[in-house]
C-alpha cells in the first residue's frame, strides 16, 4: 500500500516540480524569441520557456493535456505569448510513428 502512495507523489513531482526547469535555464533564449515546444506533458517546462521566450507554441498530444495546460497557464492568455495547439486533432492522434 505504501508503494501505491509514493508512486502518485512521484508522479506529481514529476510532471509539477521546478527542478526540471533547469533543463533549459541555461538555453540563451531571448524575449525575441519564439519556441516550439513538443508534447509539454503538465507544463514543467513550458512556465520556464515563457519567462525566458518572447512566445511558446505547445503542441499537445492529448485533449487532458491541453486542458491541464490551459488552467496552469490561463493567466497568460490575454497576454498572447502562449499559443496551445492540438495535434492529437489534425493528425487523428499521437504524432508518434
Amino acid at each position: 500500500m505504501r508503494a501505491s502512495s509514493n508512486s502518485g507523489h512521484l508522479t506529481r513531482l514529476y510532471h509539477l516540480s521546478q527542478i526540471r526547469e533547469n533543463l533549459v535555464s541555461f538555453l540563451p533564449f531571448d524575449k525575441d524569441m519564439r519556441v516550439l515546444e513538443c508534447n509539454p506533458e503538465c507544463g514543467a517546462l513550458t512556465g520556464k520557456l515563457l519567462a525566458m521566450a518572447g512566445s511558446v507554441t505547445v503542441l499537445a498530444e492529448s485533449e487532458l493535456q491541453e486542458k491541464i495546460l490551459r488552467e496552469r497557464f490561463k493567466e497568460t492568455a490575454g497576454e498572447e505569448k502562449l499559443d496551445i495547439e492540438d495535434s492529437f486533432r489534425s493528425t487523428g492522434g499521437s504524432m508518434r510513428s
